[in-house]
């Protein structure tokens, strides 16, 4: 307990060090554990007439109150100085997105099948690479189509690789847990 101190952790029951030494199954969550836990908006594919920055905007319009990682990517992107839309009637999906009014405009963000549910087009050809890149992809859109896909992604902690091959090295098993999309816990 001695040693963990110096570490800053603190041993509440010292019998969970000694039950640690005999394990031989590990499980991590992915996000904030093997990974910063901190997304960062890497691409934006634009449709539907709209620049990537329109795009962006409108998206850091429908995430200005959530706390959210992919919100806050969003809106951390999205250059500062002019103020964003204020959305109405906006509504959080857990699991699935958000969904708003901006500029008279009835839109959704999350998702690919929760986006895309509001007009029922397929996702473009020039969008698949996004959606298909192993990282987290979130859509917008509004009732007439597509109107933008954001690719973000999160870094993987220095010392997560050697940890695992260590535990690996030593006969343990390890295993990952994750809410996100199974591409995305696939590339960590």
């Amino acid at each position: 307990t001695g040693a963990f101190s110096r570490f800053g952790l603190l041993v509440a029951r010292g019998h969970a060090i000694e039950t640690l030494a005999r394990a031989d199954h590990f499980v991590f969550d992915k996000t904030g554990t093997l990974t910063w836990g901190r997304l960062r908006l890497k691409e934006t594919h634009a449709e539907a007439g709209f620049s990537a920055a329109e795009a962006l905007r409108l998206a850091a319009a429908l995430e200005q109150g959530s706390e959210h990682a992919i919100g806050a990517a969003l809106r951390g992107a999205c250059p500062t100085g002019e103020p964003l839309p204020v959305p109405q009637a906006l509504q959080a999906h857990t699991g699935q997105g958000v969904e708003g009014v901006v500029a008279g405009r009835r839109c959704r963000l999350g998702r690919i099948d929760f986006a895309g549910a509001l007009h029922g087009q397929p996702v473009p050809q020039q969008a698949q690479a996004l959606v298909q890149s192993g990282d987290t992809c979130v859509a917008l859109a509004d009732d007439s189509g597509w109107l933008g896909f954001f690719r973000l992604g999160d870094r993987l902690r220095e010392d997560a690789g050697p940890l695992v091959r260590s535990l690996m090295a030593t006969g343990c098993k390890v295993s990952l847990l994750s809410g996100d999309a199974e591409d995305a816990v696939r590339q960590v």
